[in-house]
């Protein structure tokens, strides 16, 4: 699982692996599923003028991304 906290002012589209994965809403937090192994993140946001990624990830179980720390 990647658990994606959302500390912004923004709604923030989540993709995992280049697949769209949902939104979050501000200030929200949201779960979406990887698969194990090496896992790239990315966030854009959902008016498209902030970016947040892509990260690379080795995601066995459960990773936490912190937007806006």
């Amino acid at each position: 699982d990647v658990v994606v906290e959302n500390h912004t002012g923004y709604c923030v589209d989540i993709y995992v692996d280049g697949v769209y994965k949902g939104s979050v809403g501000a200030a929200e937090d949201r779960v979406t599923w990887a698969i194990p192994g090496a896992t790239q993140i990315y966030g854009r946001s959902c008016g498209g003028t902030v970016f947040w990624g892509p990260v690379s990830v080795d995601c066995q179980y459960l990773y936490n991304w912190n937007l806006g720390y």
